[in-house]
């Protein structure tokens, strides 16, 4: 393998890091914004995005638990708590490394939360916007991390805020259109306030005097309902009622309590952001209330923030995916964030970091005890915060610091990976390599002599070698034959170890060498009895199947003589033998829910005629359920014709617009007929039929439309298929994804190529 020399390596990135300009560190406090979004990731867990608000950049993306719908920030800006009402827990990110560092457990749903002024209690509301609730406000004592008592209020509590004494904090109760009044130091309801119907939203004003109450309300015009209530905190009389558009869900009010916007969640009549000016009468108890103006954001937003210089008012959009903002003193065209995902996001939350202070916190850390485990992050919290300032050299000097400090320890591998990261983003491809190749090499010396402190994390790892085995290819650089012999003898039972072999074998056999690529994707096989995880086993077998290209992993499109009858019933399909998606070991997405092949089974066929593409597909399912496009049985078909789709080898990995999908959703009504939707730019034809024990149906795709895309050397396409199968809309009973072969690890999760079989025209 080729390699360099450490220091002299180092000293190149770091005077190319130079010459392109990189800004030094500065000593400023940073608005950071943390956005957990609606798409989790493949594996199901939810993504909360970490953005610079002001850079308007993304600094990086944290894997959180699954369904975090809820962010929340201590008083010192050095932590942001997740809350997730599916899993009835909360993750604690440090602000500094934006690292995981601790879970609470819960047993009652989330819908809000807040902390007391001096952070010492953090208070959660019991509610839910759909599914079960409790008449209950959860306290946490944060030095203990631990629920200590709860406070009874009112049915459905859903939105929290507090005075900024912690005299007193307020919880909308929505279904039954009352305020709880708690005193937070004795833990005890003191009154009860009526605002409106359905109060789904607080705010006070900067001076404590009075309450803005979101009121969602059933129907425009009913006073106290589609409408903001403004209540006189000392009295507890509402004082004003400020009329909005249909289905207000939030506000936000700025930092000086002169100006409120109110987020209407499904708005039609002039714009979903109303824009208002808030005048305090001083010798009264009342606020007035005045419309300046109405602007457009969307049509799904639920939930709003405003940043911490209290300007700017952040509003994402569940509808379309974006996040707008908008100056609250001049709301005109509200911009949209650059460079988003594209996932719907719920709530934002902003976290204030004081770089000079955390990084002086991390070196105090690292010098009190340099072999400690607390010294041992301080390092590294101190090159994240050195890069989110900008500072690429001090970044490349501390990680390369760590790894001759701690050389031969899985700190030196997180650094030299980490180093290789720093390389790949920055386009230094050959230096990418090299510190890829060091990693991964002292990764696996290390699991053969000391494999208990080898604790780099498997995602880390597998991502190196991915990274490795593309670059590679690209550079024509043999890494992975002495990659394979270092960990060829390695007896650790690592989960990650079957996809290391596999990564190992791709590569090798990308660069000509099957021999040895053979001998990886047998060690694949052999130690895939070692994972305790069996649908990851599957996956990985999967895989295996369409490297080698069994005949598991292929399914060839028989000669058709004649056009297909679209009528869903295969007699005129001649000799063309179905494929069985009829195995749990098929069920990718909550395949403990599934229960025979009544519940959801399948099976396809694929032909072809001189003009067209025939997929035709039989379902089992005991009962068919569609409560709107988005919830509803159907099939999912992919066909990738993109360049080199029909080898695992040279496909891409990612789905794009380039990739057909193609969404069949059986009638569910009589009279009803099958539909197609998806992002293909024509008019697919569709018919098929129900029966008592599920449906069956024909597609036919023109072949102009495939091979359009295609060179004159492939002849081969990439094919997904799967089953989605609902039951009912309860919390309870969530989606099962039946797949051939394993197109997708969550329900609204992203699907990868990596998984698509090869379709044989």
């Amino acid at each position: 393998m080729r390699s360099l020399d450490f220091r002299g390596t180092a000293g190149l990135v770091c005077l190319l890091f130079l010459m392109i300009g990189t800004a030094s560190v500065s000593a400023e406090v940073r608005q950071k914004m943390y956005m957990p979004l609606a798409v989790p990731s493949e594996d199901g867990r939810s993504v909360i995005e970490v953005r610079d608000f002001v850079r308007d950049t993304v600094i990086s993306q944290i894997d959180a638990m699954p369904g975090v719908t809820l962010a929340r920030t201590t008083p010192d800006g050095r932590h942001v708590w997740l809350f997730s009402p599916e899993s009835k827990s909360i993750e604690i990110v440090a602000t500094a490394a934006d690292e995981i560092t601790a879970k609470i457990d819960l047993d009652a749903p989330v819908s809000d939360a807040i902390f007391n002024p001096d952070g010492s209690y953090c208070y959660i509301a019991n509610g839910s916007y759909s599914g079960t609730s409790e008449k209950r406000i959860t306290i946490i004592d944060v030095k203990q991390m631990a629920p200590v008592s709860s406070v009874g209020v009112g049915s459905n509590p859903v939105a929290l805020t507090i005075q900024k004494d912690g005299s007193r904090l307020y919880c909308a109760n929505l279904d039954d259109n009352s305020i709880s009044v708690i005193d937070p130091r004795t833990a005890t309801l003191v009154g009860t306030l009526f605002a409106g119907i359905e109060p789904c939203w607080l705010a006070l004003s900067p001076d404590g005097r009075f309450l803005f109450t979101v009121n969602r309300g059933i129907e425009l015009g009913v006073r106290g309902g589609n409408c903001v209530s403004v209540i006189n905190t000392r009295s507890g009389r509402v004082v004003n009622v400020v009329e909005t558009g249909q289905s207000p869900s939030s506000l936000g009010l700025s930092g000086d309590g002169s100006r409120l916007a109110v987020v209407h969640g499904y708005e039609t009549t002039g714009g979903a952001l109303w824009f208002y000016g808030v005048d305090y009468v001083d010798s009264s108890d009342y606020a007035k209330v005045d419309l300046i103006q109405k602007e457009a954001a969307g049509e799904g937003s639920a939930c709003t923030s405003v940043d911490p210089s209290g300007k700017f008012l952040i509003v994402p959009d569940q509808s379309s995916g974006s996040v707008y903002v908008a100056d609250l003193y001049n709301p005109s065209s509200p911009r949209a964030f650059s460079g988003f995902g594209g996932s719907p996001a719920y709530g934002v939350e902003f976290a204030s970091v004081d770089i000079d202070r955390e990084i002086a916190i991390c070196d105090s850390i690292a010098k009190a005890d340099a072999g400690s485990p607390e010294a041992r992050s301080a390092h590294f919290a101190k090159a994240y915060l050195l890069s989110f300032a900008g500072d690429m050299n001090a970044v490349v000097s501390t990680y390369v610091d760590i790894a001759s400090k701690y050389s031969g320890s899985s700190l030196e591998i997180r650094a030299l990976l980490k180093l290789g990261d720093l390389c790949y983003n920055g386009n230094l491809l050959a230096n990418a390599a090299d510190y890829y190749g060091r990693g991964l090499t002292a990764y696996g010396l290390l699991l053969g002599s000391k494999p208990d402190e080898a604790k780099e994390a498997p995602r880390v790892v597998l991502n190196a070698a991915e990274r490795l085995s593309d670059l590679s290819f690209r550079l024509q650089g043999d890494y992975f034959s002495s990659l394979y012999k270092t960990y060829a003898g390695i007896p650790a039972k690592l989960q990650e170890l079957p996809e290391l072999f596999l990564t190992f074998g791709v590569a090798l056999k990308r660069q000509g060498d099957a021999k040895l690529a053979k001998k990886c994707f047998d060690e694949t096989e052999s130690r895939l009895i070692e994972l305790m995880d069996p649908q990851l086993s599957q996956e990985i077998r999967f895989k295996l199947d369409i490297v080698r290209e069994s005949d598991r992993a292929i399914v060839k499109a028989v000669k058709l003589k004649n056009p297909i009858a679209l009528d869903g019933r295969f007699d005129d399909w001649g000799k063309s033998v179905p494929i069985a998606v009829m195995e749990r070991g098929y069920v990718s997405v909550n395949q403990n829910r599934w229960s025979d092949t009544t519940d959801i089974a399948g099976r396809f066929h694929v032909g072809l005629d001189q003009y067209n593409l025939y997929i035709g597909v039989t379902v089992l399912d005991d009962a068919l359920y569609a409560a709107g496009d988005d919830k509803a049985d159907h099939v999912a078909l992919y066909v990738d014709s993109r360049p080199g789709s029909g080898s695992f080898l040279t496909r891409s990995k990612g789905i794009d617009e380039n990739v057909m999908t193609f969404i069949v959703c059986p009638p569910t009504e009589p009279g009803k007929g099958f539909t197609v939707r998806g992002n293909q730019k024509f008019d697919p034809l569709v018919g098929g039929v129900t029966t008592l024990s599920g449906y069956s149906f024909e597609l036919k795709i023109p072949l102009a439309y495939l091979k359009a895309s295609l060179t004159e050397k492939d002849k081969d396409l990439g094919f997904g298929l799967e089953l989605f199968d609902i039951d009912s809309a309860l919390e309870s009973d969530p989606p099962k994804v039946m797949g051939w072969l394993m197109p997708a690890k969550s329900v609204y999760g992203p699907r990868s190529s990596e998984m698509f079989g090869i379709l044989e025209l």
